[in-house]
């Protein structure tokens, strides 16, 4: 391929892994919400569309390391995506760049709805933990952890009502 159809398709393949993850994104925003109304069933049926944009982005990175590697070959096998830069043309180099810096803005806005949902669910779960220990003492092991309290085991099922 030559350097130019490289360069375009590489072009291409930025713009749409960061709009795959930007879609992700917006289905990770869906998911915390149907989490937290705890609408199961909604959750199932959004699981594996967020499974095929995961897979379809993992799809687009593959491709895009390979043009990638096809272009810095082609500057003499350089290894660095910021010493490719500095050798394409200014308006180039403009382009890929405010396009690289738009996927990284949309990593790091599905970074932070990841870590936020997780720090949710973990609370939700620490909280669940601690009602049902108090509800449901004998199902508590004789384990206790480095600070003396006794340790909630969950490895045997509680069944209780849906609703907390």
């Amino acid at each position: 391929m030559k350097q130019t159809e490289a360069m375009g398709r590489f072009l291409e393949l930025l713009n749409e892994q960061t709009d795959l993850i930007e879609a992700l994104g917006e289905r990770q925003a869906q998911l915390q919400t149907l989490i937290a109304d705890k609408d199961w069933e909604q959750m199932e049926r959004l699981i594996p569309e967020m499974t095929r944009l995961s897979e379809a982005t993992a799809a687009v990175e593959a491709q895009r390391n390979e043009i990638f590697a096809e272009i810095s070959a082609s500057f003499g096998g350089v290894q660095s995506f910021a010493h490719v830069l500095t050798r394409l043309p200014g308006e180039l180099r403009h382009e890929i760049s405010r396009r690289y810096r738009a996927l990284k803005i949309a990593v790091l806005r599905l970074q932070s709805r990841t870590a936020t949902m997780d720090a949710y669910v973990r609370s939700s779960m620490s909280t669940s933990r601690g009602v049902l220990q108090e509800l449901f003492p004998e199902h508590a092991t004789s384990s206790y952890t480095r600070q003396g309290h006794g340790q909630f085991s969950t490895s045997s099922a509680v069944v209780v009502d849906r609703e907390l």
